[in-house]
């Protein structure tokens, strides 16, 4: 009897350490997971988030007077509450990022500044044939419908 206590001991002992291993995998792994799920809820809050102006101020390291000067120069629209307090939201933030960005790091002027994002608006937009479109309204098409297109295609060229 205590020979087979002494040959079950060890077998238990490496399964114990293996359940050890993997569990101590598996709580990695939901950590990993949930470090990843709180980056996504907080650049979707972000994303959501509406700053005041000294707020946004601060992110972009200038002076209030300097938003709402580049917001005329600009001719930026913000939205505001009842009491007319300007709320920007995050695209707002990377729109005067790019400005600050043009003006300060690449030195353009502001009628400089004003071109070269107008010419940047300008070329999101395709022209096909008489109807315009934005990118944004592209849609393209999933890989399945273009096989199949490819198709017929093909067998009209044989029947030609």
């Amino acid at each position: 009897m205590s020979l087979y206590l002494l040959i079950t001991i060890p077998s238990n002992m490496h399964l114990i350490k293996k359940c050890r291993a993997l569990l101590h995998l598996l709580w990695y792994a939901l950590l990993l997971f949930s470090n990843e799920l709180r980056k996504k809820e907080n650049n979707m809050r972000m994303a959501k988030r509406s700053f005041r102006i000294g707020e946004l101020a601060k992110h972009l390291d200038v002076e209030k007077f300097v938003i709402r000067f580049w917001e005329k120069q600009f001719n930026l629209k913000t939205t505001r509450s009842v009491g007319g307090q300007r709320f920007y939201t995050q695209d707002d933030l990377d729109k005067f990022k790019q400005i600050k960005q043009l003006l300060y790091q690449d030195g353009f002027t502001i009628s400089g500044a004003k071109k070269y994002l107008d010419n940047v608006e300008q070329q999101k937009t395709l022209r096909i044939g008489t109807h315009t479109t934005s990118f944004d309204e592209i849609e393209l098409q999933p890989h399945d419908e273009l096989i199949k297109l490819k198709t017929q295609l093909m067998k009209l060229k044989q029947l030609l």
